[in-house]
């Protein structure tokens, strides 16, 4: 089974259930909601989410759709131990989703990814100060 985590500042997280596939350094999953990546809206679909440390970036495409972009990456990170799922990370401000890290699993490597000037902006207009954080993974 796969979950989708919401984690708010004081606690309290919700549990749904979604499908995803996992293994190595790339991992799929389904996204049950639309939201920004790269700096472009991207659908409710089911993606693949790839690393590459070789190129400093992630790669994040759909995997029955043409939608998907090259993520640079900020940081590649090793988790203490082996993860026994792949996420994706994501903060919500309201209605609006942005992709900020990719979880692998087994491999232990993530990667934070560059906030986007949408999410700087938005974060702007709306004095938005604290986002929640979504986990979309995979088991």
């Amino acid at each position: 089974m796969k979950l989708i985590s919401k984690l708010a500042s004081a606690g309290s997280p919700f549990v749904l259930a979604l499908t995803s596939e996992a293994n190595a350094q790339s991992m799929r999953v389904n996204v049950p909601f639309d939201f920004n990546a790269c700096g472009k809206a991207l659908p409710v679909e089911v993606y693949k989410a790839t690393l590459q440390p070789q190129e400093w970036r992630a790669v994040l495409s759909q995997v029955e759709g043409t939608a998907g972009c090259y993520l640079p990456v900020m940081a590649f990170k090793k988790a203490k131990g082996t993860p026994e799922y792949g996420a994706l990370l994501l903060h919500q401000y309201g209605r609006f989703y942005f992709l900020i890290g990719v979880r692998t699993v087994h491999t232990g490597w993530g990667a934070d990814l560059f906030t986007t000037g949408a999410e700087r902006e938005l974060v702007k207009a709306q004095a938005a100060s604290t986002p929640i954080t979504l986990i979309v993974s995979g088991n």
